[in-house]
């Protein structure tokens, strides 16, 4: 797996009729070329994360709530790097920054248009930011992944919670 696995199954779960929705849909809205959303679709079957059969495609919602909750925080580490100008993420973006006191510096992407200074954290992949910032669902669910990725014990505890409320009961 690769991080644009992981992001191409939390964009199929928000979209309303995921089962209907076109790979160069997906694409533009992850800011990936088609033929990387092709090899994420190959990955996701092959992990049996993403079942397609007739262009439907239904992702496997309890495995992947499994594997973020338990698994990628091994598979994605999130190392901090130095201080830059960037995008907040983990607890730092709703809905864990209001349930949350969390400390200084706080995590950012790195990106020249950033809002805030803090500690860079790599996002699960390249383009990440760039997708995030165009769609707020989107970008809390990146965000929540960071904090499973590499959050306190508290805030891995409420980002799970949130996380399976949002992929199983969406």
């Amino acid at each position: 797996m690769v991080g644009q696995d992981v992001a191409l199954l939390l964009d199929l779960c928000r979209r309303s009729n995921a089962s209907k929705v076109l790979a160069k849909d997906v694409a533009a809205s992850l800011r990936l070329s088609q033929s990387e959303v092709s090899k994420a679709i190959r990955r996701c079957v092959e992990s049996g994360l993403l079942h397609w059969t007739d262009l439907e495609w239904r992702v496997n919602r309890a495995g992947l709530v499994e594997f973020l909750i338990h698994g990628i925080r091994y598979v994605f580490p999130l190392v901090r790097g130095t201080l830059v100008r960037g995008y907040p993420t983990g607890a730092w973006v709703e809905p864990l920054k209001g349930m949350i006191a969390a400390g200084d510096p706080p995590e950012v992407w790195t990106h020249p248009n950033g809002t805030v200074r803090g500690l860079a954290v790599p996002p699960l992949y390249k383009t990440a930011p760039e997708a995030a910032i165009r769609d707020e669902a989107l970008y809390r669910m990146f965000a929540l992944c960071d904090a499973l990725r590499g959050g306190r014990a508290r805030e891995r505890k409420l980002a799970a919670e949130l996380v399976k409320a949002q992929i199983l009961h969406a």
